[in-house]
């Protein structure tokens, strides 16, 4: 799952939107009073937004500055299935607003996941740094647009290895529709589920798909345990950062061959393998220690 990283001008959000500038000496680089109402980048950066009701539309995933140092947009990522087929649409600072529920705070938007789905799309050109209109637009990051990640029978042909045929024959299989949300292509018997998102194929039982579906939505796992199989391997993820898109001098980039999982509430069987941030990829770990979706990894040879 990639994950593109906020650009120079996000961080210059914090410094130079946020603190009152005027209160620092004439010669000085320094800050001596940092206003009492003011919010940190964090309560908008990566963080989930909702509708009215209270359900998930999407999530920031950059902000936007112009030469000013005014916010000059938001980036919104809708829509997808474990970072697959998310379409990033921008959208005016001033429609986030930051509301508080059981000391927590989240972002509301007045608007809908459809409107969001059906607004201009954008892209990341990763060589300028800038944004740029999706449409055309060429670069190595470009996400798909409403548009099948692979064919059904391409991706049947993916599938296959990354579990025991057995599984893989009696599975419900789910594939990118042309509104890209998944959609199954095969209705299953056996209570699985295989898809491929983004070079991952995989075959979950009920239980993971829970728990996948309760860590794209950064809520709480749920206890029960549950089973998956990668038996292709995968293309790599941050073993310390479980949103990361990208691997970085400092996130514990691990890929990991053959392999099972094992998710939910791992609880003593955890304390039993390693845990460290540098991960041995062939031997059993937990990925993601000390985070709430922290799972066993289990590679096969």
């Amino acid at each position: 799952m990639k994950w593109i990283m906020p650009t120079l001008a996000t961080m210059a959000f914090a410094a130079g939107t946020m603190f009152n500038a005027a209160n620092a000496a004439q010669d000085s680089q320094f800050v001596t009073t940092v206003p009492a109402d003011v919010l940190p980048i964090s309560v908008y950066y990566n963080e989930d937004v909702y509708d009215a009701q209270n359900n998930k539309i999407g999530d920031v995933n950059d902000i936007l500055l112009d030469k000013d140092g005014r916010v000059a947009a938001v980036i919104v990522g809708v829509g997808g299935l474990l970072g697959v087929g998310e379409k990033d649409v921008a959208v005016p600072f001033n429609s986030l607003k930051v509301t508080e529920k059981d000391n927590d705070r989240y972002l509301v938007m007045n608007t809908t996941k459809e409107s969001l789905e059906k607004a201009p799309g954008y892209t990341f050109d990763k060589e300028k740094g800038v944004w740029i209109a999706a449409t055309g637009a060429k670069s190595e990051q470009a996400k798909p647009e409403h548009k099948a990640m692979v064919s059904d029978e391409q991706l049947m042909e993916n599938l296959k290895g990354s579990a025991p045929a057995a599984i893989l024959e009696n599975a419900t299989i789910l594939n990118m529709g042309a509104d890209g949300k998944m959609k199954p292509i095969k209705e299953g018997t056996n209570g699985w589920t295989c898809l491929d998102p983004g070079g991952e194929p995989m075959c979950a039982d009920g239980a993971a798909m829970k728990w996948m579906g309760a860590y794209m939505e950064k809520k709480d796992p749920p206890k029960e345990l549950g089973f998956v199989y990668m038996l292709k391997g995968d293309p790599g993820v941050s073993n310390t950062d479980p949103y990361a898109k990208e691997k970085t001098a400092d996130n514990n980039w691990v890929q990991t061959g053959p392999h099972v999982m094992i998710l939910g509430d791992i609880g003593e069987m955890a304390k039993t393998y390693p845990r460290d941030a540098k991960a041995d990829p062939t031997k059993p770990y937990v990925m993601w220690p000390s985070t709430p979706y922290e799972h066993l990894m289990l590679p096969i040879d």
